[in-house]
């Protein structure tokens, strides 16, 4: 199953194109986790340090390249003559906490002030962006996970509510909710079809002759995708339900045909 989720809405139109281009030169939120953490109490010092440690402890997660919060915002350069000096933190200490001239300077910010910290200072968010560029969905859940953990031991005992979200964690929701479903659905559409062919024809041969051709088609389909690799998209992911079904269609129409031809006397050749 393709996990890109891109690919489900891809188009050859120039604004798709112009899209996918943009994002392979510059920083894809499409690759970018982003945890956030809502407490009432996150200006407190003791808990703005916790919150500063936080931004070391998750750049050592293994396969993170960059985190980027509101300890990482600066001010623009100093200059003493002609010699520029290094841009300052905005947060350089957190021994007064989360002060609203703090708060202030930081939503002022022009790059996602607004957006790395709510204006009540009760919200902020970090946004993690992994070594591996367009990086697969089997690193993004380890990366997931070893966040959220190193999240949960670094913040413990502050009472916040962590959310692990973007684009990736959506990947993998959506991902893991499209396969269960295939598996579950299609499941119960073969085994609600065996029951009714078995009613309907009341022999288990005959609900096995209908069933069976279907089921073996819609798994025939389904890996046929992958062996060939056609993308999964909102049309081809629907393919296999509707191949069952035409199967289970087809499969009863025969199967009726040939118990017509048995009771007006033909052979078991003659009917086939």
């Amino acid at each position: 199953f393709d996990d890109n989720l891109r690919n489900v809405f891809g188009s050859p139109t120039d604004e798709y194109t112009a899209y996918v281009e943009a994002t392979t030169q510059f920083v894809d939120p499409e690759n970018q986790l982003i945890l956030i953490v809502e407490a009432d109490k996150l200006g407190q010092p003791a808990t703005f340090e916790k919150l500063r440690n936080l931004q070391f402890e998750l750049l050592l997660v293994d396969g993170v390249g960059d985190v980027y919060s509101l300890f990482g915002l600066r001010d623009p350069p100093r200059e003493i003559g002609d010699t520029p000096l290094d841009a300052p933190l905005i947060v350089d200490d957190t021994v007064a906490g989360l002060t609203p001239e703090i708060v202030d300077r930081i939503r002022a910010h022009p790059v996602l002030g607004q957006k790395l910290l709510s204006a009540d200072g009760t919200v902020m968010m970090y946004v993690i962006t992994p070594q591996q560029q367009a990086a697969p969905l089997s690193v993004f859940r380890q990366i997931k996970l070893d966040v959220e953990t190193v999240a949960a031991e670094t913040l413990a005992g502050m009472g916040a509510t962590l959310t692990t979200t973007g684009f990736p964690a959506l990947r993998i929701s959506v991902v893991d909710i499209l396969l269960r479903d295939t598996r579950v659905l299609n499941m119960a559409g073969a085994l609600l079809g065996f029951v009714l062919s078995l009613l309907i024809f009341g022999s288990f041969v005959a609900a096995c002759l209908i069933s069976l051709p279907a089921v073996l088609s819609g798994l025939v389909v389904i890996g046929g995708l992958g062996a060939f690799g056609v993308q999964i998209t909102i049309m081809s992911n629907v393919v296999p339900v509707l191949v069952i079904i035409l199967s289970f269609a087809s499969s009863m129409h025969l199967c009726r045909a040939w118990k017509l031809g048995r009771d007006v006397g033909k052979s078991l050749q003659e009917a086939t």
